[in-house]
């Protein structure tokens, strides 16, 4: 008898460190996630929102993981913050996600209280930035000033240590320059994207002003 509550206490307590389970540096993002706590210190309490994750992450290069689903909000990027979609909510290393089974959807269609975001993402004079692995749809830049471009991702003064990779961006519009994202004075590496379906009347996928970014193996339409 005390040998099977050994056993059964042992397979709770495996049990336990599996959900808790949490690695040095990750904020973690779970918009199911049950709570009540919610800290992003492990999967069991990972925040509901992407912002949340992203606002939380304070060390440089800290990364951001985003349980499969789709999240209904806009975002903005900060400096030294590695954001990467494509999760199931059991890893405990990065390359064990997979984001084209594990969907995650960033959709911004009633992130502006109840309208469309004007940018999906943004990426504002900021380094060592990564966005990874994700879903962008819902934006729509009809906006004034710098809010009548990139409707998907906006990118403004980045340099080449930040990194939008391994994304699909669809669905995004502009009045005037970048349907998918729009680049200003920036050179930051895009690849290995899917980028189609998104509208603007001067570069309907990507559009660069002043920019020198390094665009490869993406695949647009």
């Amino acid at each position: 008898m005390k040998m099977v509550k050994f056993i059964r206490l042992t397979v709770i307590l495996m049990f336990f460190l599996t959900l808790t389970c949490s690695v040095l540096g990750v904020v973690y993002v779970n918009k199911n996630a049950p709570g009540p706590m919610h800290d992003g210190k492990s999967w069991a309490t990972a925040y509901l929102t992407i912002q949340a994750g992203i606002n939380d992450a304070d060390i440089a290069n800290e990364e951001v993981w985003v349980v499969k689903g789709t999240y209904y909000e806009a975002i903005v990027m900060k400096s030294g913050v590695q954001l990467y979609g494509g999760f199931n909510g059991t890893e405990t290393l990065r390359d064990q996600r997979n984001w084209t089974t594990n969907v995650t959807t960033i959709d911004a269609s009633t992130a502006r209280s109840g309208f469309p975001a004007y940018h999906v993402v943004i990426m504002d004079n900021i380094t060592n930035a990564t966005i990874d692995g994700f879903s962008i749809t819902g934006g729509d830049a009809n906006g004034l000033g710098t809010n009548d471009d990139g409707g998907g991702i906006y990118c403004y003064n980045l340099n080449a240590t930040n990194l939008i990779a391994n994304n699909i961006i669809s669905g995004n519009s502009a009045i005037w320059y970048g349907g998918g994202i729009y680049c200003s004075s920036s050179s930051s590496p895009i690849t290995t994207n899917t980028i189609s379906g998104n509208s603007a009347d001067y570069g309907g996928g990507i559009y660069c002003s002043s920019s020198s970014p390094e665009i490869t193996n993406n695949t647009t339409s």
